[in-house]
């Protein structure tokens, strides 16, 4: 076993990991030894005097501290859980109701929170990251998401022609993520100019395809945007650039034909 199987995440155990409790809700936990569940732990105890300090309470005594621990530094958030219908949103009263009223529930983020493979260290892929930045600068100077897809229909043909050849390789590991990439493309505004994509857009694809590491995705995404957005800026500089020069002529273009200017006939 290398020792990196046996380092936890130092983000995850503090800030807490999202984890689904079923299909519409989510639940964010805290590692049961974070720094924060240790020292309210500490706390607790420390306010029940002397029997606190040297461990002599009761079952009772330490069961309540057990579960004040869990509502207090465990339980950091969460969402889609609803009250006859009606949205209960996380707050410190919330979550002590829920774990002194749902035994379902609370068992749920105890375990999650005992359980050290939520808050493994994983690859942040930064090799692999910087690679697919440059399929993306390379897809969106030879046509963007059409680019792509014509790409990606010769490829599976078998075909070898020389944009295809000139195009960098994929990496295998974050080949998702192009894909997940060009899917969001399509959802950004263009009203009076190319927007980037909304949160709110990737954020719905987070949940649509329950993506684990959502941090991490939003933040790569967010990167390649910038990526297409710089190529965007040029693209329409370059169009400013040709309009201005074009003016200079005496003439104007109109629906692809040149007019004479004002007073001409």
């Amino acid at each position: 076993m290398d020792l990196s199987e046996l380092r936890l995440d130092k983000s995850k155990k503090e800030d807490g990991v999202w984890l689904n409790l079923d299909e519409e809700t989510s639940v964010r936990v805290r590692y049961m030894k974070s720094q924060e569940a240790l020292r309210k732990h500490g706390e607790l105890r420390a306010a029940y005097g002397k029997r606190g300090k040297r461990g002599n309470l009761t079952p009772s005594e330490e069961e309540a501290i057990a579960k004040e621990v869990v509502a207090q530094a465990v339980i950091v958030d969460w969402e889609g859980i609803t009250d006859q219908g009606e949205e209960f949103p996380y707050s410190e009263d919330n979550a002590r109701r829920l774990v002194e009223e749902y035994e379902l529930f609370r068992d749920f983020v105890c375990d999650a929170a005992v359980d050290e493979e939520n808050f493994r260290e994983e690859e942040a892929y930064e090799e692999e990251i910087d690679e697919l930045k440059k399929v993306i600068e390379w897809e969106c100077r030879h046509g963007g998401q059409r680019m792509k897809t014509l790409l990606d229909v010769e490829r599976a043909r078998g075909k070898s022609i020389k944009t295809l050849d000139e195009m960098p390789d994929v990496p295998p590991p974050v080949a998702w993520v192009r894909e997940a990439f060009w899917v969001l493309n399509s959802s950004r505004s263009v009203g009076f100019g190319v927007g980037f994509i909304p949160l709110t857009e990737i954020e719905a694809y987070v949940r649509l395809f329950e993506v684990e590491r959502r941090v991490w995705f939003v933040t790569v995404i967010r990167e390649l945007d910038e990526i297409y957005m710089d190529r965007q800026r040029a693209k329409d500089q370059n169009a400013r650039e040709k309009a201005k020069n074009h003016g200079g002529t005496g003439k104007a273009q109109h629906h692809g034909r040149f007019v004479k200017g004002a007073g001409g006939r």
